[in-house]
C-alpha cells in the first residue's frame, strides 16, 4: 500500500504544477523550486505531511455528500 505521502508526491510531481512546461517555468521564474518529487520529499516534514493528510481526511469527509465529490481528488 502506498503512503499518504508517497501518493501526494507522485500526484503532484505529475501535476501540471511540473509537467506543463509553461506552468514551470512560471513556477521556477517566480523564483520558486520546481516541484519534483525529490523536492517535496526533503522539503516536508513527517508531522507536515500526517497535518496534511488529517486535513485532506477532514475534508473528504465533510464534502463526501456534495455533488460531484467522487470526481474530485
Amino acid at each position: 500500500m502506498t503512503s499518504f505521502q508517497d501518493s501526494q508526491i507522485a500526484a503532484l510531481a505529475a501535476s501540471g504544477w511540473a509537467q506543463c512546461p509553461s506552468v514551470a517555468d512560471a513556477v521556477t521564474g517566480s523564483g520558486l523550486p520546481p516541484v519534483t518529487a525529490s523536492y517535496l520529499q526533503k522539503t516536508f516534514t513527517a508531522e507536515q505531511w500526517h497535518a496534511a493528510e488529517v486535513a485532506v481526511s477532514a475534508l473528504r469527509d465533510r464534502f463526501s455528500a456534495a455533488r460531484f465529490a467522487d470526481e474530485v481528488t
